[in-house]
């Protein structure tokens, strides 16, 4: 693989973590202490980040190197196509999010029914807090 098909990965990856914490590039760029430039030449996959930075980003998105490094089209993690499709709905919710890195190996219909719980759950909390 070459270089450039390591900055496309990390870009894509990139913009998909971005989306899933509903950050900006400006956020992150605040958040890093680098220009908004910075983070749009990485997004672009005209550059790469400094390994620095991205020390900081798996901080802030929770996350593995691998995570950014690695292709998600070649992601082997979930068994089927059914239950990546779970994972990836409650991945996007801020309040199951740490469910998606437990699901490894799990049907479908078990991540279904413990992201139902959760659920039932986080509405029983915010009731009880109101």
């Amino acid at each position: 693989m070459s270089i450039d098909d390591y900055k496309r990965i990390f870009a894509d990856n990139l913009k998909y973590f971005l989306d899933l914490n509903d950050m900006t590039q400006a956020e992150l760029a605040r958040a890093l202490g680098v220009s908004e430039a910075a983070i749009h030449s990485w997004i672009t996959a005209e550059k790469s980040p400094r390994m620095k930075n991205v020390e900081k980003m798996l901080d802030i998105f929770q996350i593995e190197r691998s995570d950014l490094i690695n292709s998600r089209k070649e992601d082997k993690y979930y068994l089927d196509a059914e239950t990546r499709e779970v994972a990836d709905e409650i991945s996007k919710n801020k309040d199951l999010r740490l469910l998606f890195k437990a699901a490894q190996g799990v049907s479908a219909d078990d991540l279904q029914s413990v992201s139902e719980v959760l659920k039932a759950l986080k509405k029983k909390e915010i009731r009880d807090d109101a």
